[in-house]
């Protein structure tokens, strides 16, 4: 999804390249693989010595403020690109959006990581439940944390594990 960014400074310490991300900042060398050895210039962090990863969601010309959770107003609005996986997306008919978050992160994690790594099938459940075509029944934000199959059981309820 284009509207969610992954802060890499932790795996690539050194910085990429804005228009081509295998390059050093300054395009000068390729990134090599990380053989845990910080010293070494121009390399990439394995994800597991990385340490976890900030996610953030962007594109804020799309982004709405409500004054509380609860206060959530339906919303229309057509934003072209994301009508091509969003079906509620409208000019006319209200939608809301929580429903849309949920279905954008779990569009993300289908394409970006189930598609792509292998035993991930613990997530093929929780996945159906972000990306069903009815909005009713698809969890919002909150709900789709409570749902994750990965959230540990013990602590604040704040820690995740895969």
């Amino acid at each position: 999804m284009e509207n969610i960014v992954m802060d890499a400074s932790h795996m690539v310490p050194g910085g990429f390249h804005f228009s081509w991300p295998h390059a050093s900042a300054d395009g000068l060398y390729l990134l090599q693989t990380h053989a845990r050895d910080d010293s070494a210039p121009h390399t990439i962090k394995l994800h597991t010595e990385a340490g976890p990863m900030d996610y953030y969601f962007i594109d804020s010309g799309l982004t709405m403020h409500f004054s509380s959770y609860r206060m959530c107003e339906r919303m229309t609005g057509d934003v072209s690109r994301l009508r091509k996986c969003i079906p509620e997306i409208s000019k006319t008919i209200p939608y809301d959006p929580f429903k849309v978050d949920g279905r954008l992160v779990g569009e993300m994690l289908h394409w970006q990581f189930l598609e792509d790594y292998n035993g991930l099938n613990f997530l093929i459940s929780f996945l159906c439940k972000l990306r069903a075509q009815v909005p009713a029944r698809r969890p919002d934000t909150r709900g789709a944390l409570a749902l994750f199959p990965g959230r540990s059981k013990e602590g604040d309820g704040g820690e995740f594990f895969l």
